[in-house]
């Protein structure tokens, strides 16, 4: 389990109960005959990942009838980095990746796991999707990133790798992982293009995930500039690094944004927003759309320079 923290712990305890449910289950089902292991680890010092351990120990106590587990904090670590050092630290055949932030339906384990019995699959990729019980919330489940838990098949069969919601063979991730970049959430990217370049098979499977809500102000603002940023980074390794080009992609982005926008209108009504809501729904997500442009355009033409992404303090987390 990949940023593991204390705070906000509910999500992250009531998760790992559920966890321990599942694992359960896959016992009683007679499983592979190897003991799981859980490896929690998160940004900080070790003594902060002692706090979690004991957190962990209070709240599901049983867990550790059904695991083996370790808590390891990284100082300073950022998000991929946790997921490395989560891979340098397993023992087992398979690694599964799942976030703090995450509330994994009863099925999820086992769901996520299965195609492994196919010696030709070297990973699998789950769904994951926004919780919502706001009118932003619903905003951003309806037109953000993560295609909807139900009556969306279009967005999810195109969904790249969820990086919060995957599992690979060990051997492989270990030997390959995820690449290092400045970027918030670049490294899934490049790492599917390492897949692509190998010829390596990802089954998609339906290992439904809830996602906490994103929350506050200050975090539309900034993960929308820092969405921008990101996809610079994404076109300056995947395509080119030609500024010229950079911003080309920068506008037809925006404009793609924008006709996304418009063409998920008819599944407002499965987030629960109301027709009279849907003209400020579709105001918001536009803006971020172009914060995103300005933070995406900035980068291209060099009038800001690249520097490693990390969440500012004064961000609320989901």
């Amino acid at each position: 389990m990949d940023n593991a923290e204390v705070s906000g712990s509910e999500t992250v305890l009531a998760a790992i109960n559920l966890l321990a449910a599942q694992l359960s289950a896959l016992e009683g089902n007679g499983g592979n005959g190897a003991r799981p292991e859980i490896i929690f680890v998160l940004p900080g010092s070790s003594s902060d990942a002692e706090a979690l351990r004991r957190a962990v120990s209070e709240a599901a106590p049983g867990l550790a009838d059904h695991a083996d587990l370790s808590f390891e904090g990284v100082p300073d670590g950022r998000y991929y980095e946790l997921k490395n050092r989560g891979v340098e630290l397993a023992r087992g055949d398979i690694v599964a990746f799942m976030d703090s932030d995450m509330l994994p339906e009863a099925d999820w384990l086992p769901k996520l796991l299965a195609p492994f019995s196919d010696p030709e699959v070297v990973g699998s990729n789950g769904h994951t999707s926004l919780l919502f019980d706001s009118f932003p919330s619903r905003v951003y489940a309806l037109f953000w990133v993560f295609p909807l838990r139900t009556h969306d098949e279009r967005a999810a069969a195109k969904r790249p790798l969820n990086a919060n919601n995957c599992a690979f063979r060990r051997p492989w991730i270990a030997a390959n992982p995820f690449p290092d970049n400045p970027g918030f959430k670049v490294a899934c990217s490049l790492l599917s293009e390492t897949l692509r370049q190998q010829g390596l098979r990802v089954a998609a499977v339906e290992a439904f995930s809830g996602h906490r809500p994103p929350r506050g102000w200050r975090f539309f603002a900034w993960r929308a500039l820092v969405a921008g940023r990101d996809a610079d980074r994404r076109f300056t390794v995947l395509k080119s690094q030609r500024r010229l080009h950079r911003l080309a992609n920068a506008f037809g982005r925006f404009f793609t944004a924008q006709w996304r926008v418009l063409r998920r209108l008819p599944l407002a009504r499965h987030v629960g927003l109301a027709p009279l809501q849907l003209p400020l729904a579709v105001g918001m997500y536009s803006i971020f759309n172009g914060i995103a442009f300005v933070g995406q355009a900035l980068l291209a033409t060099g009038l800001q320079s690249d520097r490693v992404e990390r969440v500012p303090d004064y961000v609320e987390h989901s």
